[in-house]
């Protein structure tokens, strides 16, 4: 690789690190998800325990599915740097960004040409669902970074070493056990594991074999006391925690729902991975390059079988750092087919222009999307200390007032919120414009009980290229545009 070709790729990286910091705090706005997560680390901050008080309603219970790695870390966050969104949000971009680095290590390991080990980086990098998720206040790059570190403490292993041979081992289980500790969803990616151990099996003899099967069990004795140590502290036995995960339906609504998405890509699947491994088989390649096989097949295809959503789910992007390896690596490494390298680099364009599209998008809309800004316009109406009642985008407004918060999405059903909201006086009511419920709640206890005291108007792009935007045929309306009420008393 050239000089010239190398300073350029890291004043790109240089400025795609810059731009995703910028702005951090502008897209999205504050969401479901986020500030669902963020709710649950402010009960643990508060008590050491796990509800979604903005949703009680909907969520009486604790949310054990997720384990305490994400909670401990945010809580951590948020009493060293204060609160506010770039806070929420910074732990899973740069946790994102480590994943980014991770993958080029393991795509070194898996014996990819250096510029090779880059492209998949990049392609990556700039994958559209990818992006989002740098900016998301959740967890899952946090789990991705602890199961691709796991992998790389598991080829070390490999070597003769002694007391490698047994550290590396008790390290991959442990990183095992943190990634799903810190999202359940990252069980998809353990069947890398047994295809190892099931490859190991098969193609080692004698002594290598029992050493190989030694390895396994150390990885498997490792994540299984770290993992039990968080069921007895969590829930005080096996038998606790069995009897939960069968009431916990929420537990398996991280996995399994997609069933019309199995059936129209098992298929695909089954006969990717057939082509991938016979391929090399076929080439006389299969000693040398099966660790490319073995990382990225049985991850993708175990997602698409497990993960809520599958490929037209938006947590594909968590197997998308696979997908790229397995691409790169087929497209530019293996198989001298100029077409599969066309279709390849036309994916990547799409989504390089995806990328800029959406950038344009953001920094035209930063005045709508700024939530400094936005706050000043919004926080006056409402008194220290108050109940709120309102969408998710006014959170950390509320919250910065010390105001207690319940939201309106997936709460409890009108009747049940109407009774609470007006048994409880709730003092302030704050929608989004544009929310359907809307309509249901004036006849429901606002047109009675509350009282309209503000509007903010927010529908306009004032940039060259926000025009543009204002003038395509879907209309893009999130913003902090909302209506405030107050309790008539």
């Amino acid at each position: 690789m050239s000089r010239k070709y190398r300073m350029l790729l890291w004043v790109l990286a240089v400025i795609y690190v810059v731009y995703h910091l910028a702005t951090l705090i502008y897209s999205p706005l504050p969401w479901f998800d986020e500030i669902t997560f963020l709710s649950m680390t402010e009960s643990y901050m508060k008590d050491g325990t796990l509800f979604e008080q903005v949703r009680i309603l909907g969520e009486p219970a604790e949310k054990l599915n997720y384990g305490p790695i994400y909670f401990v870390w945010q809580s951590l966050m948020i009493k060293t740097f204060g609160y506010g969104i770039f806070t929420v949000r910074i732990t899973n971009m740069l946790f994102g960004f480590l994943s980014l680095f991770l993958i080029y290590k393991i795509a070194l390991k898996l014996r990819l040409h250096h510029e090779l080990a880059i492209a998949a980086v990049v392609f990556t990098a700039i994958e559209p669902n990818f992006n989002q998720f740098l900016h998301s206040g959740r967890m899952d790059f946090i789990g991705l970074s602890f199961f691709l570190l796991a992998y790389l403490s598991f080829r070390p292993s490999e070597t003769g070493i002694q007391f490698k041979s047994y550290l590396f081992p008790v390290l991959t289980g442990v990183l095992l056990c943190c990634s799903i500790l810190t999202n359940p969803r990252f069980v998809y990616a353990f069947p890398v594991f047994i295809a190892y151990f099931i490859y190991e099996m098969v193609a080692s003899g004698g002594p290598d074999r029992m050493k190989a099967f030694m390895k396994y069990a150390i990885i498997g004795v490792s994540f299984a006391l770290v993992y039990y140590l968080w069921v007895y502290l969590t829930f005080g036995g096996v038998t606790e925690y069995i009897s939960f995960t069968q009431k916990a339906t929420y537990l398996k609504d991280h996995l399994g729902m997609g069933t019309h998405f199995r059936i129209r890509y098992n298929l695909f699947i089954f006969l990717l991975s057939f082509i991938v491994v016979g391929y090399f088989g076929l080439k006389d390649r299969f000693k040398t390059d099966v660790h490319l096989a073995l990382f990225t097949v049985p991850a993708i295809a175990s997602f698409v079988l497990i993960v809520n959503g599958g490929i037209e789910g938006r947590y594909f992007t968590l197997a998308i750092p696979f997908v790229a390896l397995l691409l790169i690596g087929m497209s530019f490494q293996f198989i001298e087919n100029r077409a599969f390298k066309f279709a390849t680099g036309a994916i990547a364009l799409m989504f390089a222009g995806v990328f800029v599209f959406k950038a344009a998008y953001i920094v035209s809309t930063v005045p709508q999307h700024d939530p400094v800004r936005n706050e000043k316009r919004i926080s006056p109406f409402l008194e220290s200390g108050s109940s709120v009642f309102g969408d998710f985008e006014f959170y950390y407004i509320a919250r910065k007032k010390n105001c207690s918060y319940l939201t309106t999405q997936m709460n409890g059903s009108v009747p049940e919120l109407t009774e609470y909201i007006l048994s409880h006086k709730i003092q302030y009511v704050m929608l989004k414009k544009g929310n359907d419920m809307k309509q249901y709640y004036e006849p429901a206890f606002l047109n009675e009980h509350y009282q309209l005291i503000a509007t903010i108007e927010d529908d306009t792009y004032s940039s060259f290229f926000g025009n543009i935007i204002n003038k395509l045929p879907y209309k893009i309306s999130d913003s902090y545009s909302c209506y405030i009420y107050k309790f008539k008393g």
